[in-house]
């Protein structure tokens, strides 16, 4: 395995990634790391939905996703 797919050994993301997440507004404690590889995933919640970012280690990002949330119903 290449030296720059290695994970960090101290879990927090690259610097490059962590310059994604400041300007994108992002809580670098609202992040997770890929289950393979080296990049992250950021979370953008609002109401609604959540916005995944996928961030690689070089922090340009490569996807998005918007998870859609069903609103809660009483019960009754």
């Amino acid at each position: 395995m290449p030296l720059a797919d290695m994970p960090r050994l101290d879990g927090g993301p690259t610097p490059e990634q962590q310059r994604a997440l400041r300007a994108l507004g992002v809580d670098e404690s609202s992040f997770r790391h890929a289950a393979h590889g080296s990049d992250v995933f950021a979370y953008v919640e609002d109401d609604h939905s959540t916005l995944r970012l996928q961030i690689t280690p070089d922090g340009r990002v490569v996807d998005q996703t918007v998870l859609e949330r069903e609103p809660l119903r009483e019960a009754g």
